[in-house]
């Protein structure tokens, strides 16, 4: 048997069982669920979530309208995922590299 059939077979596999763990751990509200402010409700309220920006004022900030918390965070992520994303590359060249026998 072929590795890619087997592989294809085990991540087919996994997420036709996974698929249902979402449906089977929603939670439906009671008379026992605390009523209030949620958790992710506060971080949102932290984060200044009623804020809006257009994509100029998210990528041009200027002094005059900074990023807003939820923005900033967002940025964050997106530079810490471009930064991974060229690690990888170059390690991927680095070991094509060593592969062929070209750096030692």
């Amino acid at each position: 048997m072929n590795i890619r059939k087997a592989a294809l077979a085990l991540a087919t596999a996994s997420s036709v069982a996974l698929a249902g763990t979402a449906v089977a751990g929603a939670e439906t509200p009671d008379a026992n669920t605390p009523k209030g402010v949620s958790l992710s409700s506060q971080i949102g309220d932290k984060l200044e979530k009623e804020q809006k920006h257009t994509g100029s004022e998210f990528f041009k900030p200027s002094k005059d309208k900074p990023l807003h918390a939820w923005s900033a965070l967002l940025w964050a992520g997106l530079a810490a995922g471009i930064a991974g994303t060229v690690a990888s590359a170059i390690i991927g060249v680095g070991n094509y590299l060593k592969h062929q026998g070209i750096i030692k």
